[in-house]
């Protein structure tokens, strides 16, 4: 595997350095007095090692061993001048365990710590990378890493050519050293800006988005973004390919880069066999999977790995737009080229299950067949437990029943869940192309290329955390009401509202919502009006609020203190999955490239010259390969990804205008549009919906079962203790004379 590193000792870099803009180019003397400190926790309580800001390396060792455990920790530096900014490299002995713990570190102030003289107001110390002991690690930095920086301010260049990026992976840099301002926090965005990685891949020099202000002098300091949604196209996070107890293997050759059929051996950790006991995280995000003896440490070597497991990685997916469906929805068609065409007169079948051994079929059917005919048709197929509807709504516009410019839409029971795609076989002459297809799957989720549920697997399963919508609707008349919220019986404190008039977001409702304290006076709800969505619509007395992410909307409650009609007010409320948990039953995967000779792009719009493709609200459409030659007039100024949701559709005979409110665009050159939609069939039915939501994925894990034979004798007992367990596949390999998941019946007489 690349982007594979192993980490024998641990090792942190301390760095003295200022919180001032351009703060590598720091005065003389500016740390010749003031005092550091830090600080570990031994396990027996916190200990603290103090040392001055302008000791070399062996003060700073001399003040570290200091700490119970630390004895051995060697500190090493290549500067000379600790009168400026510098840097510590802190190696643990090998065999020490930092039991995945950062360290806290800062300088006194001066007014607590005056020993050595005032210090200058702006001078810290920060670990600014660290590299946990015993572990796994992937990427090429793991912190703050130093850049050159181009004159415009786009362009940045890593200190030894790494790391190298990726589109679409989102960094984050800063003028002042390390990005640390004097609060010891990431500095804002007027001198930090998250840099999304756009125009190459896979290259040492990482262009930007946006400009980062301030680089006068071509230095910079980088990470990567851990709190943005997906902060690398390709994910270094450990937890995503490595189980914890699964057991890690390192294989006796690799690959040669560029001649993937040469094998080249491996010098480093050869035959070494790991189990991976947790993953932890260092201070700026980076994840490590912590190993169960100490490897050599080894970022050089292009790594091939056995990976095997009974337990399934966990992923967690921020932010995804998806679409959930319901109701299976097929279409059946006749096309000439890019419209639909059916000759009314000529004749067809339909089937289920074509070609397995419960296939079944239809009587002869006519093009000119009516909606009620071609349902009745369907109906009596057995494979299919309740009724189906048809019409002849494609994209938002009617096609007409029965006519030369028709297509026919089957949308089948919800209890049907995913259904096999229908097959339609000409009978006799045929003018065009008939065919079927699948507009959305029953009981499915899917996303577009930002998604990234490429990866996912049948028997995985998803957890979901979405924003809930509860609606209050007051009878006519309650429009005077004044009232107040609770929240899992926990009443505002603030101000009731009064309903007299419309009511918009970030006003009346949110300010009361955000009054919602617990015991310790911490908002349940919302901490600031922009965290909640309420509105009132006085015409249609309705109060509708829109809670975070994870919050139950059976939880919250209105209350009418006094005013107009109010004893039959409705509360309804929109899960939107939240708290759901689903089985993966199967995955799909389609990337339809829509013809370039057709598209035509204009603001916010995507207008397509044809009828035919199977296009959704919500769907992602990825432009690529625009070749404006001013930027900014090509969609997303011919950055890439260029991923787009669309909106709706304003769709007329031939033609489907597809509204994507997120592009501007007067220059299309170039540009090649891409439906991306990758859809996970599910085992049970979702709420329909069509938004954001947060997912933790778990892959699928064998597990070898366990079965009690003799009540009382071997409720622990792997495989009913009449076979083994197989640990590659997490199935038990029984014993002559028994089967079953777990052994546990017996077959013959042995």
């Amino acid at each position: 595997m690349e982007k594979i590193n192993f980490q024998g000792a641990g090792t942190f870099t301390l760095a003295v350095h200022s919180t001032d803009d351009d703060a590598e180019a720091a005065t003389a003397l500016h740390f010749s007095a003031g005092m550091g400190y830090l600080k570990w926790n031994t396990g027996k309580g916190v200990e603290t090692a103090d040392f001055a800001l302008i000791g070399n390396a062996a003060a700073v060792q001399t003040a570290l061993r200091t700490i119970t455990g630390w004895q051995a920790v060697t500190v090493t530096t290549s500067e000379t001048d600790f009168t400026k900014p510098h840097t510590f490299t802190v190696t643990f002995p090998v065999g020490y365990d930092d039991g995945g713990q950062v360290p806290v570190t800062a300088a006194y102030p001066s007014s607590v710590y005056t020993r050595g003289g005032t210090k200058a107001s702006s001078a810290t110390v920060s670990v600014v990378d660290q590299r946990f002991s015993n572990s796994l690690w992937m990427g090429e930095i793991s912190g703050w890493h130093e850049f050159t920086v181009s004159g415009s301010g786009t362009v940045f260049t890593g200190a030894g050519s790494k790391p190298k990026a990726e589109n679409g992976d989102t960094y984050e840099f800063s003028t002042v050293e390390y990005g640390i301002a004097s609060a010891g926090t990431t500095v804002a965005h007027t001198i930090t800006t998250k840099c999304v990685v756009s125009g190459q891949a896979s290259i040492a020099a990482i262009p930007c988005i946006a400009s980062i202000a301030n680089a006068a002098d071509g230095k910079a300091y980088g990470r990567i973004d851990y709190t943005a949604d997906r902060p690398t196209q390709t994910s270094q996070q450990t937890e995503d390919y490595f189980a914890v107890g699964a057991a890690i293997e390192v294989m006796t050759t690799t690959w040669a880069d560029g001649a993937l059929g040469t094998d080249v051996p491996t010098t480093t950790n050869e035959h070494r066999k790991f189990t991976v006991l947790s993953h932890v995280k260092n201070g700026h995000g980076k994840m490590f999977a912590k190993l169960d003896s100490s490897p050599e440490t080894d970022s050089s070597t292009d790594y091939t790995l056995r990976v095997t497991s009974n337990n399934g990685t966990t992923t967690a997916f921020k932010t995804v737009n998806i679409v959930a469906g319901v109701n299976e929805v097929q279409n059946i068609r006749v096309t000439d080229g890019k419209i639909f065409a059916p000759v009314l007169a000529q004749t067809f079948r339909l089937y289920i299950n074509k070609g397995k051994w419960n296939e079944e079929f239809t009587e002869v059917l006519t093009h000119g067949s009516t909606n009620a005919q071609i349902a009745e048709a369907i109906n009596s197929f057995a494979a299919l437990s309740g009724p189906v509807k048809v019409t002849n709504h494609f994209h938002g516009f009617d096609t007409t029943e029965a006519s030369v410019t028709s297509t026919m839409v089957v949308t089948f029971d919800a209890i049907d869940g995913d259904v096999p795609l229908l097959h339609a076989e000409s009978v006799g002459t045929l003018t065009g192309t008939l065919s079927t297809s699948t507009i959305t799957h029953g009981s499915s989720i899917s996303g577009g290329a930002g998604a990234r549920f490429e990866h996912m697997e049948a028997g995985g399963t998803i957890n979901i955390t979405s924003q809930e919508t509860v609606t209050f609707t007051l009878p006519s008349g309650g429009a005077g009401n004044v009232v107040v919220f609770s929240y899992d019986g926990i009443m505002q404190s603030g101000a009731a509202v009064a309903l007299s008039a419309d009511i918009a977001d970030d006003a009346g409702i949110d300010t009361a919502l955000t009054t919602i304290l617990d015991d310790n006076n911490v908002e349940v709800v919302a901490a600031a009006v922009g965290d909640v969505v309420g509105t009132f619509t006085a015409s249609s007395n309705t109060v509708v609020v829109t809670l975070q992410k994870g919050l139950s909307g059976s939880k919250l409650e209105m209350h009418v203190l006094s005013g107009g009609t109010h004893t039959s007010t409705t509360k309804t409320v929109n899960r939107n999955n939240n708290g759901k948990t689903f089985r993966i039953k199967r995955v799909g995967h389609e990337n339809v490239a829509l013809a370039s000779a057709d598209n035509v792009f204009s603001a916010t719009a995507f207008t397509i010259a044809r009828e035919d493709y199977n296009f959704r609200v919500g769907d992602e459409i990825a432009i690529t390969g625009c070749t404006a030659g001013t930027a900014a007039d090509a969609p997303c100024g011919k950055n890439e990804p260029c991923l787009n949701k669309i909106s709706a559709f304003a769709s007329s005979q031939g033609s489907t205008v597809v509204t994507i409110p997120t592009i501007v665009v007067t220059d299309d050159a170039g540009c090649a549009a891409t439906l991306i939609r990758d859809t996970l069939i599910l085992d049970s039915i979702p709420d329909a919906m069509n938004g954001a939501v947060d997912i933790a994925y778990t892959a699928p894990s064998g597990s070898c079962s366990v079965a009690e034979v003799t009540k009382g004798s071997s409720e622990s007992a792997t495989c009913s203790n009449r076979g083994s367990c197989d640990g590659g596949s997490g199935l038990c390999v029984c014993h002559e004379g028994y089967s079953g998941e777990a052994c546990e019946t017996q077959t013959v007489l042995v």
